[in-house]
């Protein structure tokens, strides 16, 4: 095990992770602990080794953990390609079900094994709560979840589960170990769970009730879902920056691929604040960067008079000092057009253009046709 502290101050974390694991998926890493007695934020004392960055978020890093323990970040990142394609509605709760679930969760509640999740942490740990506030941003326990099922406030099986994810997800990220006693807990009560609710699909397979069409006048909940996707566009940024950073390659092809699918379905363009973050937080020949460059070379010839698109805004950061390679990749999707329509950003090869692969891969790419 190594000891990485990501941070500074009072929002220092530290993190527990496997030393093969992190070298086998970061080439930066693999690189940093074969030399690194010659490199700097390094010490080393009897069996531990520590690394420090102090400047680097230790919340986008928290989301990197759950990647290589998980192989996804829920409601940020899948680890299934096809789940970016359009969800078949899923059947609602059925009563009979939400019964059978009570019944398993109430009795896994007054299990040592529920011990640490039968209620909220300022009341089983009060010592640890103000602390839980400002790591985790959804809490959830077991309680919370009886309450919310015994008055319907799960539509569908896979809403429930996601509230298991996210109560799985919060035990590792507090205590920095997917190995920790509690985050072990959290995940037998999750597959305990998750192995009722496979069960319920087994039995009623075929027999649901399909869902009402979703109102499409509903303002309040499309505003709500633009507010979700943009939350979700904003740490997906911080992630790519930070895995090209430490050269995590499989994480950067798929979250660069989910980006690139949410901006192509809701038919955006990058803002100017985006773009300088983005730029500010990369190095020189950085896929990211290039993903950019696309995107805005086909907004300011595809988009030339859009107020919204804000043109001026965009010209603003590419003659910002430090955005010179930002420029320079602009006007060399554009030489040779002549005004001529560029195709947009996310249409091209995605794999070819955007994707990390060491030289010689064989294995095709499970981010590539999506």
């Amino acid at each position: 095990m190594v000891k990485i502290h990501v941070g500074a101050g009072a929002t220092q974390r530290t993190f527990n992770i496997h030393k093969e694991l992190l070298c086998s998926q970061s080439s930066f890493f693999a690189t940093y602990f074969s030399s690194s007695t010659n490199l700097p934020n390094y010490s080393s004392s009897g069996h531990e080794e520590d690394l420090f960055f102090p400047s680097d978020d230790p919340t986008i890093f928290a989301l990197i953990i759950q990647w290589l323990y998980r192989g996804s970040i829920p409601g940020i990142l899948s680890s299934n390609p096809t789940r970016l394609q359009a969800k078949t509605p899923t059947p609602p709760i059925l009563q009979s079900q939400v019964h059978s679930l009570l019944t398993l969760i109430t009795k896994i509640s007054k299990l040592k094994l529920g011990e640490f999740f039968r209620a909220p942490v300022a009341e089983i740990w009060p010592c640890y709560a103000e602390e839980y506030k400002q790591v985790i941003r959804n809490e959830i326990d077991l309680r919370t979840i009886l309450s919310k099922l015994s008055t319907n406030k799960y539509p569908t099986l896979d809403v429930l589960e996601a509230d298991f994810d996210v109560m799985y997800d919060n035990a590792v990220v507090f205590n920095g170990d997917p190995t920790h006693i509690v985050a072990r807990a959290a995940g037998k009560i999750r597959s305990r769970v998750f192995e009722k609710v496979a069960s319920f699909n087994q039995q009623h397979i075929g027999a649901l009730p399909l869902p009402q069409t979703p109102r499409k006048n509903n303002t309040m909940e499309q505003q709500q879902e633009r507010d979700t996707q943009q939350e979700a566009r904003h740490t997906l940024h911080k992630l790519l920056c930070m895995a090209e950073k430490f050269s995590f390659k499989q994480l950067f092809n798929a979250a660069i691929t989910t980006l690139l699918h949410l901006y192509k379905i809701y038919s955006l363009y990058p803002s100017s604040d985006t773009i300088s973050y983005i730029y500010t937080h990369t190095a020189p020949g950085s896929k990211f960067r290039h993903y950019i460059a696309r995107a805005v070379a086909h907004m300011v010839v595809s988009k030339p008079g859009c107020e919204q698109g804000s043109t001026g805004e965009i010209w603003k950061v590419l003659t910002m000092e430090g955005n010179e390679e930002l420029g320079e990749e602009v006007i060399g999707v554009l030489r040779g057009r002549n005004g001529k329509w560029v195709e947009d950003a996310e249409s091209v090869g995605v794999c070819e253009e955007y994707h990390y692969h060491d030289e010689g891969e064989r294995v095709p790419c499970p981010w590539g046709g999506v």
